[in-house]
């Protein structure tokens, strides 16, 4: 029709679909074929192909119905490794880029900003690497294959004569842990200040290096396998998508150490080997030497021997907030131990005839994100129960591993903390149709009703924070709302008060670190709210982070997570803010994850053995866990 755009150069045109199920891509093929028997794929009812599957967790289970596809099988565009928030992605793989692969379907990797954070885009193609994709093709996931598949390849997607002047260059291989651009051009225009090569740098890996090669894939082999032998029992759920335990043992001799971390003192102690051993046996590290002979007679005869080939040795790590081991989809309902609504009355008074919930009451064991966190050496974890509006519940910290609350130690504190939530007022109906009038009161009326509780205590989780017994853990992203927070220590200085916060609060670093006011924060942030505008991005636009300047100022720093998927990552996500945070030391790394969250929370680790074992260096790209120990037994990883 004239004045229509004209569509029928159909080669012209492209088709992304977005599903992330399988039988999604079933559904979309149908609608694009006319049922015709034998020769159902020769019809094309609307005469174009799928250029590009979205969120196709599930498309390494179903490679033949792809390839089967009008015009052949359509790229696939993936995050690497966040899945399982919906059933749809429930069987979702870390192994998903390489297995694409592998079946000649091409893997390309995208953000869904502010899914996840755009910014690092290049990252999901490094952790693809990891788990098994070719270098080049990891990077081609994030330039000429996007490029082509958008049919926009003829001006950028490569660096060639003609092509559209779009660079960067990088501080050390792109696929490193902690790459960062110093150097971008769009169309030819450069986009950082000539200064942010040298003054805003981000730091060196734990051994001074910015390496300029490509990390090593880790050797996933056996589990990468297993994935591909097991769809049938995957879909069951007899099978994990991801690496799992071997076998369970209560005996071990782990040779072929390279170094030992361990706790000491409240502290992380770092123990340099030639050749050492560790040894384990009934729940207990019996012995650690410097010498295989060192440990000989504390070798029991039947124990298993791991050859960790020049690794490391951590302590189990802890992962704080989220729903992490509270629910197994956080979407569907009866998948999650749900969210209780406000604990407000619609008169603004605290309802003091409910009794405060509490997350022992909530755990659920066996989840995907779980169990994927457990495997990646998130040995415990500590999580609130899922409250709307601002009064929440008791937190507990349980074992990562454990069953079920019958399993021995699988709770290790069943009343860590009180929580409590201060974030503006929200409208009358929530984005999914829910009431929320009532569930969050103003500002001010917040820090009034939170004032009252401790100041007046009604209830016996309040008297235990008002006399100091147990932390109030208060989240808040404003800055505003972390001063007033700052006021109200000062004024109940007995209240052992952590800030959990994605905000910016470079600008009171003084303050908490004055008031001895502990934080714990996200490793990245991603500007969901309008509280958090004023963070500081880090390298390359600025400097400083959030994270170096509480340090420098003495705070005590906490990262924790905001979704569950995320706790497999914890190690990664560490590692990296610390580099842009300049910190050099591995311990003090590791203390962001384990001794600072184990003090500010007063989680009693005197007798915890938790240990987990990699093949090489955890704090870069490329190693792999081979055995994680608790005081339950020692797991053994393929």
């Amino acid at each position: 029709m004239p004045g229509e755009a004209n569509v029928d150069d159909r080669d012209d045109m492209y088709m992304a679909a977005s599903g992330m199920h399988r039988p999604d891509a079933s559904t979309s093929f149908r609608h694009m074929k006319m049922a015709c028997g034998e020769n159902a794929l020769k019809y094309n009812l609307f005469g174009f192909p799928i250029a590009a599957f979205h969120h196709a967790h599930e498309t390494y289970l179903v490679p033949s119905l792809l390839h089967a596809a009008p015009g052949g099988a359509p790229a696939v565009a993936i995050f690497s490794t966040n899945a399982y928030y919906k059933y749809e992605s429930y069987f979702g793989t870390p192994f998903l880029a390489d297995l694409l692969k592998a079946h000649n379907i091409t893997p390309i990797f995208k953000s869904d900003h502010p899914v996840t954070d755009s910014r690092r885009l290049v990252n999901q193609a490094a952790q693809a690497h990891h788990y098994g994709l070719d270098a080049l093709d990891a990077l081609r996931g994030v330039t000429s294959e996007p490029a082509r598949v958008l049919g926009l390849d003829y001006r950028v997607g490569y660096i060639a004569p003609r092509m559209d002047a779009d660079v960067v260059l990088w501080d050390r291989h792109p696929l490193q842990l902690g790459a960062t651009p110093v150097v971008v051009y769009v169309d030819g225009v450069s986009q950082l200040s000539q200064h942010s090569s040298t003054e805003h740098e981000s730091g060196a890996d734990i051994h001074g290096r910015k390496p300029a090669s490509a990390p090593p894939s880790a050797d996933f082999s056996y589990e990468r396998m297993r994935v591909l032998n097991e769809t049938d029992a995957i879909v069951q759920s007899a099978s994990p998508p991801f690496p799992e335990p071997i076998a369970h043992t209560s005996s071990v001799v782990l040779t072929n150490v390279s170094r030992i971390f361990q706790r000491k003192n409240g502290t992380i102690q770092t123990l340099d080997l030639a050749r050492g051993s560790l040894v384990y046996d009934d729940g207990k590290i019996t012995c650690i030497g410097a010498r295989p002979s060192d440990c000989a007679t504390h070798v029991p005869a039947h124990a298993h021997q791991v050859d960790l080939h020049g690794g490391m040795i951590l302590p189990g790590l802890t992962a704080y907030g989220s729903t992490l081991g509270l629910s197994d989809i956080p979407s569907e309902t009866d998948a999650s131990s749900g969210d209780d609504v406000s604990m407000l009355t619609h008169h603004l008074r605290p309802d003091l005839a409910r009794p405060v919930p509490r997350a022992e009451d909530s755990l659920m064991f066996d989840g995907h994100a779980l169990l994927r966190a457990h495997a990646s050496g998130i040995t415990t974890a500590v999580s609130a129960p899922a409250v709307r509006g601002m009064f929440g519940g008791v937190s507990a910290h349980f074992d990562t591993g454990a069953h079920s609350v019958l399993d021995k130690l699988s709770v290790r504190a069943s009343d860590v903390a009180l929580h409590v939530s201060l974030t503006p007022p929200s409208s009358s109906f929530s984005s999914d149709g829910r009431d929320n009038t009532g569930y969050t009161a103003s500002m001010a009326t917040q820090l009034a009703l939170l004032r009252s509780m401790i100041s007046e205590p009604t209830t016996m989780e309040w008297r235990r924070v008002a006399n100091g017994e147990w932390p109030l853990v208060v989240k808040a992203d404003a800055y505003g709302t972390v001063a007033k927070l700052i006021l109200l220590k000062r004024a109940f200085p007995q209240v052992r008060l952590v800030i959990d916060s994605a905000g910016a609060l470079h600008g009171v670093a003084a303050q908490l670190a004055e008031a001895n006011i502990p934080v714990l924060m996200p490793a990245k942030v991603w500007m969901y709210s309008w509280e958090q505008r004023h963070r500081l991005m880090g390298p390359p636009l600025t400097r400083d982070t959030e994270l170096g300047v509480l340090l420098r100022h003495g705070v005590q720093v906490g990262i924790r997570i905001q979704e569950a998927w995320e706790a497999a990552n914890l190690l990664w996500d560490t590692v990296w803010a610390a580099q842009e945070a300049h910190m050099g030391s591995a311990s003090d790394i590791l203390a962001l994850v384990t001794t600072n969250i184990e003090h500010m929370l007063g989680l009693n680790t005197s007798e915890t053995t938790d240990f987990v074992a990699f093949d090489r260096d955890p704090f870069s790209y490329g190693a792999k866990v081979l055995a994680i120990g608790t005081a339950r037994s020692c797991e053994l990883f393929a």
